[in-house]
Formats: C-alpha cells, sequence, structure tokens
C-alpha cells in the first residue's frame, strides 16, 4: 500500500496556542529599521550644524539690535543708512571768491554753527575758540561726512547752510551732555564759513562804520535816550554839553555805554573837530555872509 502525502505534524498543547512567526518578514522590518538607523546617524551632524548656525545668527541679531535699541532705534545704523542715505541740502548766504574750491588732501579751516534741525536749538560753535582744522577726503575723517562733503562744494570765503540728514552727522549715536545733547538720528543744520584753503585765506571784512543820521529827528528811540542821558535835546544836538567837554577817562561806566549807542569811542568822543560850538557855528555863518558879500561886490566892479 501505497503512502499518502504527509502531513504536518499539528501543535498540540501550548504550542497551539503559540502565534505563528513569519520569519522572512520579521527579518526584512529588521533591515529595514537598521538602516534607517544608519541613515540618522549620518544626519545627526548635519542638523547639528543647521541648528548652531541658526543659534549663532539669532545670538548676533539679537545683541545687533539689543545695542541699537540701546541707542534708541530698533535697527544698527548701516541697516539705516541702506534704507536711508544720507543726503545734504546746501544754500548760499554769502558768495565766496568763485575761484578756489577745496579738493581731497587740500587743508582748510572753517567757522561753524550747528543746530538741531527739527527744534532749531544750537549745541555747538566755533565762536569764540576759533576756525575748525582739518583734511578733506581725511580717513578716518575729522569732521562730520556732511561738512567734510559740504565744504568740497564751497569757494574761498563763502558761507552757506548745509542742511544734513542723520547719515552723513551722527547716525543713531546720542551726542553731547546735558541741554546739549542730540537725540539719536538728528538731522542737523550747519551755517559754515570757509576761511582758508591749505594758505589762501579769505580777506578779512571790512569794518562797518556805523552811520548816525545828523538829525535828531533820526535817531532811534535808544540813541535819543542816549543822547538826553548825555545832555543833548533837539536843540543843542551836535553842539558842546558839559559831558562832551569832558575827557572819555572822566566819564562813567553807564555815560560811556551811552556814548557807544550814538557810536561814539574814546577817540572819537576826544576829537574836539566831533562837537561844535555855539560860537563856532556862529562864526561860520558871518564867514558865509562875508563871502557872499565879497561875490557881490566882484559882480558888481
Amino acid at each position: 500500500m501505497s503512502e499518502g502525502p504527509k502531513k504536518r505534524g499539528r501543535k498540540v498543547g501550548k504550542a497551539e496556542k503559540a502565534p505563528t512567526v513569519n520569519r522572512k518578514k520579521s527579518s526584512e522590518k529588521g533591515k529595514r529599521a537598521e538602516r534607517a538607523a544608519k541613515l540618522a546617524e549620518k544626519d545627526s551632524p548635519l542638523k547639528a550644524m543647521i541648528q548652531m548656525v541658526i543659534l549663532v545668527w539669532v545670538v548676533f541679531a539679537g545683541a545687533f539690535i539689543y545695542m541699537s535699541h540701546s541707542q534708541g532705534t530698533f535697527l544698527p545704523d548701516w541697516v539705516n543708512n541702506y534704507f536711508n542715505p544720507g543726503q545734504i541740502e546746501m544754500e548760499t548766504m554769502e558768495p565766496g571768491d568763485g575761484e578756489n574750491t577745496p579738493v581731497k588732501g587740500d587743508e582748510v579751516s572753517i567757522d561753524y554753527t550747528a543746530t538741531v534741525t527739527a527744534t532749531g536749538k544750537t549745541f555747538d560753535t566755533t565762536q569764540g575758540r576759533g576756525p575748525m582744522t582739518f583734511e578733506v577726503g581725511e580717513e578716518p575723517p575729522k569732521a562730520l561726512l556732511g561738512l567734510d562733503l559740504g565744504v568740497q562744494n564751497m569757494t574761498l570765503g563763502e558761507t552757506a547752510e548745509l542742511k544734513v540728514t542723520s547719515a552723513f552727522a551722527f547716525g543713531s549715536r546720542p551726542v553731547g551732555e546735558g541741554e546739549n545733547v542730540v537725540p539719536p538720528n538728528s538731522d542737523i543744520t550747519f551755517v559754515v564759513t570757509l576761511v582758508s584753503i591749505n594758505d589762501l585765506h579769505m580777506p578779512e571784512p571790512e569794518e562797518e562804520e556805523e552811520d548816525y543820521e545828523d538829525l535828531w529827528e533820526d535817531l532811534g528811540e535808544d540813541e535819543m535816550e542816549a543822547a538826553e542821558s548825555l545832555g543833548w535835546d533837539e536843540e543843542s544836538w551836535g553842539f558842546h554839553t558839559e559831558k562832551t567837554r569832558m575827557d572819555w577817562a572822566e566819564l562813567s561806566d553807564e555815560e560811556q555805554e551811552w556814548a557807544d549807542v550814538l557810536g561814539y569811542d574814546e577817540q572819537s568822543w576826544d576829537d574836539p573837530e566831533e562837537f561844535m560850538d555855539d560860537d563856532e557855528e556862529e562864526g561860520d555863518e558871518e564867514e558865509g555872509d562875508d563871502e557872499e558879500g565879497e561875490e557881490g561886490d566882484d559882480e558888481g566892479r
């Protein structure tokens, strides 16, 4: 009798209740997990580097913002200047010689007065301390960039008004102390006079002689008050008074101030020809009459 196909043995007892394991599928899952773990190990250094770069950028950005915020702005100067570049508006107040203009490398001297454009408040001036001297185009610049660029468009002796935006002035930095502090991002207005270029100097200004009218009614209120304080009135104006016969040194400080209001100083006050006597005027009139009489006689002849 031939034997039939062999039947697989059936599990009995506890073995019958145990789950059947597909060894092929299990091995494939293990390989996939192992491959994923290897890939994760390869990616981890790159991820760490990216995270480090991002962290560094965040730290630097935070530092920039903090520094700028402490100076009154949200962004650093170079960012503000990119979006709002510097500008200069220039207006000539008094013309120069029209010939000599400074170029890079020239040494110039300037007189200036600086004010905050928004408020008109003066915070710096060379008056009383003498002109400021610097080299045009010097690196690093000694003067503000707005001044440096502005004088390159001026001629010797010129006075000009320069309106400079903050990018060409102090930027986001607050400058000064107390009442003279310049707020961050302030536009500045300079009134500048180009005094010299190297060895070339602007001519000295001619002294303007104060012109006081001869007639009493042409005097101003302050001049008339000063004249009356020195003993003059409408009738005696121009003639000697008790005060005018005194030497300058004999006048009190107040009387010297009154004389100064009228345009007198020590030299003109002590000048005998500055004031007239009543008898001098009469003598002049008599001389005039004599001259007229002589002319009449000549015509008669």
